[in-house]
């Protein structure tokens, strides 16, 4: 769909970023039209756009606006607003990296937020025990005082199986080889990464089974990103156990895979089972290769995944095993209207935010890549307000 996209503002060059036509033309057809329409369908109506004169798409684009606003409703897309009062996970994995630098957003941008709805927050840290793994002990005890309470494991980063790591590396863009250090596989490194996720779901069913606490959501972040607005309202209702949400801006042909909110049932356990998945139950070999030569990435794994039925692999409830739920439907929907203007920027250690070396400075300013990969950021937080809060957020103490 992106494809057709580029094609359209070549088509309109200037008059494209102008006036509602312009508005809808750099608006994705899965964000007009949501994911369950078919792919095809979207793709017609966005080259039916690019026929519009102004004053014509000027009418569509107000009767497209409330369409989206009837099917949105005042829940953004749920079908339900989650009930105030409600318990929530929040999960935290892997390397504690930058946490020193963004842990401001995160308390700002997602727990004042769970915290104004009054939710009942609690903290799941399954992380690597390296030189940095000191941030997540100060972090926790930063939002102890907002009186959030938290598990926090620390392990030796996990190996994956010889086979799996060779399967998933056969069947991964090659290009992935260049940001790991030399000698090393990136499909291991992506691996160990699965495994964290899979081992802090472990820990929140582990938590729930043993202290008879039933957590209705549970949001998943990472501790390397700068979160520039405020986590918006969470979905209940039933049909929350079989939907997970995703942002829906850097998809690259599957689902944004650095964030989530899910409620907490088989469609969580599901994506946080991937691992075992591709690991213990094989399916790693039964990955699609593509067409184009270039291997898969973690977004379209995660599209291909969350098609999948739910893993068969036994679950204990214990850290570290069988997050996959055990030999249901699965088919799980994935939607990106809750998440569609949330957004964030990685970091990386002593690089500057806004810095040529700092991987989103780019799309920071407002658009990123070229052609084919061309993104917008749909972000309503300007990116001054991010670097100046950013910049001047008091790093952790080591105690």
């Amino acid at each position: 769909a992106s494809h057709y996209q580029h094609l359209c503002a070549m088509r309109h060059r200037h008059g494209a970023e102008e006036g509602p036509a312009g508005r809808l033309l750099l608006t994705s057809p899965s964000r007009l039209l949501g994911k369950r329409w078919p792919l095809k369908g979207a793709v017609l109506v966005t080259l039916a756009l690019c026929l519009l004169n102004n004053n014509t798409a000027t009418r569509v684009h107000r009767h497209v606006q409330k369409l989206l606003d009837a099917f949105a409703g005042s829940s953004r897309g749920c079908d339900a607003p989650l009930r105030r009062g409600s318990n929530v996970a929040v999960l935290l994995y892997g390397q504690a990296r930058t946490l020193n630098v963004t842990h401001c957003s995160i308390a700002r941008n997602v727990l004042a937020p769970l915290l104004a709805e009054k939710h009942k927050v609690r903290i799941f840290v399954q992380g690597e025990a390296d030189e940095d793994s000191w941030q997540y002990s100060a972090f926790l005890a930063e939002v102890s005082e907002l009186g959030i309470d938290h598990t926090l494991v620390l392990e030796t980063r996990p190996a994956a199986p010889p086979r799996c790591v060779a399967a998933l590396h056969a069947r991964y863009e090659q290009r992935a080889s260049k940001i790991v250090a030399r000698g090393a596989i990136y499909a291991a490194e992506r691996l160990s990464h699965l495994s964290y996720r899979e081992s802090v779901n472990g820990l929140r069913k582990k938590f729930q089974r043993e202290q008879g606490v039933r957590f209705d959501a549970a949001v998943m972040i990472r501790p390397d990103v700068e979160y520039a607005s405020p986590l918006p309202p969470l979905c209940g209702g039933e049909k929350e156990d079989n939907v997970v949400h995703a942002p829906a801006w850097s998809s690259f042909g599957g689902v944004n895979d650095r964030f989530l909110v899910s409620g907490a049932g088989r469609a969580l356990d599901h994506y946080m089972g991937l691992y075992s998945g591709l690991c213990r139950d094989g399916m790693v070999t039964k990955l699609p290769w593509r067409w184009s030569g270039k291997g898969l990435n973690s977004e379209r794994i995660y599209g291909w995944w969350m098609k999948q039925r739910e893993s068969t692999t036994t679950d204990t409830d214990q850290a570290g095993s069988g997050g996959g739920g055990g030999g249901g439907e699965g088919r799980f929907r994935v939607s990106t209207w809750m998440l569609r203007d949330f957004v964030f920027y990685r970091t990386r250690r002593n690089v500057p935010l806004d810095d040529e070396r700092s991987p989103d400075a780019e799309f920071g300013r407002g658009v990123a890549g070229k052609g084919w990969h061309r993104r917008r950021n749909p972000s309503p937080t300007p990116w001054a307000n991010v670097l100046d809060r950013f910049n001047t957020c008091v790093p952790l103490l080591r105690k």
